[in-house]
Order: structure tokens, then C-alpha cells, then sequence
């Protein structure tokens, strides 16, 4: 017995389909410009050329390494920046008058660009990993911290009395009631802390030292090997992009458990 498509099925696989055009256009007009585009021609290389120096960058004996040194600063940076981004925005929204003053502080600080900082990390944590770790934490923690600060707005005052109604101390309320509702809004601010993270990472491993993804990138280009420059920025977006679908897959996961866990009776 055939099965008719749902409307849902139909609309997946139209998202499925203008995303698999979208990918063909870019080629197209990447390979248009590599072929006419004049002057552009000399910067934009054939895709075989960047499938060739796919194979290439692939088998650099360093690559491995360089790869390692970047994941170990960023998943440092991410441990370390999501952590204290997520105890100072629950520390800044538990007391009120503490939320005046430093909400606004977290706010301004985290329009800046961390990039300009990273001269401070070099000066005072040397070229090395450690610069690198805290420019990635940095760059993690803000979007973290926002994110916490403003998941507070979620919770409905009148959720809070009603826990306190059933004789709640303030752990369960805590527990039962706010940080169910803030916990999509966090996992949110640390999606964007990750991406915010690799950012950092790659722009600092690009201003100085001599290893990681950043490195090779900038190497490459010192070298006019354009095709290998490509294949990296490539490969990176690639990686960030494969981290977020994960991401936003378990974020949608707790959030199907939640709505289960709202649907039983709340037990204090």
C-alpha cells in the first residue's frame, strides 16, 4: 500500500531541492568566473583545480597536526568560555540589582571585535597555545553570556509563584521551573559561542605562531597557492557547518524532551 507524502515531506524535500540548486548555482558561477572572468581569473581557480589540491593539502604530512592544534584550542576555548559564559549570566540574572549593572557591561563588551584583544593575550600568555585558548574562550563566552542573561526573560513570574504555591523551595523552583525554560535559549547562545569560537580560533592562529588551520591558510597565501587557500577556508566552513547541523539536532532533541516533560504532571 502506497504511502501519500505528507505536507511536512513535501515541504523537506522543496527546502532539500532549492539547497541542492543553490549549491549547483554557486558552482556554476564560480566555474563562470574561473573561465571569463577577466581579470578575476588569476584569483578564482577551476573546481578540478580545487579538487586537486583537496588531495594535496590532505596529504601534507603537518596537516594532521595543525588540525589537532586548532581542535585543542577550540574545544579548550569552548569548555572554558561556555562554562564561565553560562555561571556569570546565571549569576548576573539571579540578583537584580546585580543585573543592572552588569547586564548592560556584558552587552556593550560583547559588540566588540575580540580580535583587537588578541595582541593583550599575546603580551601576557606568550604566542603560544595559551594565547590561542583564551582568544577562543573569549570569543565563546559573550555569545554564552548573552544569551544566558536574556534566557531570563523567559521565565513567567507566574510560573515562579506557582511553585512557590506548591511549596517549592528555591532549588526546585530553580530546577523545575527556570532552567527548563532558560535551557533552549542557552544552548542557542552556545551554538553561536562555537561558531564565534572557530572564528577566533583560525583569526588568531593566522595573526602569529606556527601551527594550525589558521597557519596553514596564511602560509598558503604567503605562497600564492591560491587553490590550497581555498580548499582550507572551504574545509572549515565545511566543519562548522556539520557542527552546527549536530548542534542544532540535539537542540531540537531537548526540546522535544521538554515538551514531553511538560505534557506530565509537575512534581515538586
Amino acid at each position: 500500500m502506497m504511502t501519500v507524502p505528507t505536507n511536512r515531506g513535501w515541504l523537506l524535500s522543496g527546502v532539500r531541492a532549492i539547497r541542492v540548486l543553490l549549491l549547483l548555482l554557486v558552482l556554476a558561477l564560480w566555474e563562470t568566473v574561473a573561465s571569463f572572468g577577466g581579470s578575476l581569473r588569476s584569483y578564482v581557480p577551476h573546481v578540478w583545480d580545487l579538487a586537486a589540491a583537496l588531495g594535496r593539502v590532505l596529504g601534507e604530512e603537518e596537516f594532521g597536526a595543525h588540525v589537532q592544534a586548532t581542535l585543542i584550542a577550540l574545544g579548550s576555548g569552548v569548555a572554558i568560555g561556555g562554562v564561565a559564559g553560562i555561571l556569570v549570566g546565571l549569576a548576573i540574572t539571579s540578583v537584580r540589582s546585580v543585573r543592572f549593572v552588569l547586564e548592560p557591561v556584558v552587552l556593550y563588551l560583547g559588540a566588540i571585535p575580540k580580535i583587537v584583544l588578541y595582541p593583550l593575550f599575546i603580551y601576557t600568555l606568550s604566542v603560544g597555545m595559551a594565547s590561542k585558548v583564551g582568544m577562543a574562550s573569549l570569543s565563546v563566552f559573550f555569545p554564552v553570556a548573552v544569551s544566558t542573561v536574556g534566557s531570563a526573560w523567559l521565565v513567567r513570574p507566574v510560573w515562579l509563584r506557582a511553585a512557590t504555591v506548591l511549596d517549592a523551595g528555591r532549588w526546585q523552583a530553580v530546577r523545575h521551573v527556570a532552567l527548563p525554560a532558560m535551557l533552549p535559549s542557552i544552548l542557542t547562545g552556545v551554538q553561536l559561542g562555537v561558531a564565534a569560537g572557530i572564528v577566533g580560533t583560525v583569526a588568531a592562529e593566522s595573526k602569529v605562531g606556527k601551527e594550525g588551520i589558521g597557519h596553514m591558510v596564511i602560509d598558503y597565501y604567503s605562497r600564492l597557492e591560491l587553490p590550497e587557500m581555498y580548499v582550507l577556508v572551504l574545509l572549515v566552513f565545511v566543519c562548522a557547518s556539520v557542527l552546527a547541523i549536530g548542534m542544532n539536532r540535539v537542540l531540537k532533541g531537548l526540546r522535544k524532551a521538554e515538551e514531553r516533560q511538560s505534557n506530565q504532571p509537575l512534581l515538586l
